[in-house]
């Protein structure tokens, strides 16, 4: 689970949105609410209309991503983008060491890392996650 205010700099394409290092740009903020309900969960990502160009464009991409691979491109993206992830001891414990070394490197990278961040890697952090249905409200993909 997570909870967090991003300022996204790449969609899902590796398309970069903004600048974090300009000083001129008033930047675009989304934030990010995951929730466990008992049975299900839901991600909600959500801005105010100023931030339209950079969110759009990072949830149109999301949009594009097959329900097969959704669950890994929003963990690629929670641990990229956020050091806010709450996870259960059981599930981290249950991955290999090489899914746990490469979510490490995703919130802590060793290098310089020039991208691409969301582009798929080919790592399966789960291969069990069922897609009950995406909502959009307010936003015309």
């Amino acid at each position: 689970m997570c909870s967090a205010a991003i300022f996204p700099t790449h969609n899902f394409e590796d398309q970069k949105l903004q600048d974090l290092a300009s000083t001129s740009a008033i930047l675009d903020i989304l934030t990010i609410t995951s929730f466990f309900g008992g049975e299900n969960g839901a991600f909600v990502f959500s801005w105010l209309p100023d931030s339209d160009p950079s969110c759009k464009s990072l949830i149109r991409s999301l949009d594009r991503i097959p329900d097969a691979d959704l669950a890994n491109a929003i963990t690629r993206y929670l641990f990229e983008s956020s050091e806010n992830v709450h996870i259960k001891p059981d599930w981290w414990e249950q991955r290999p060491t090489d899914v746990q070394n490469s979510l490490i490197n995703r919130m802590f990278p060793l290098t310089d890392q020039s991208g691409p961040y969301l582009v798929d890697d080919g790592v399966e952090y789960f291969s069990n996650w069922n897609v009950l249905g995406r909502r959009m409200l307010g936003l015309k993909l």
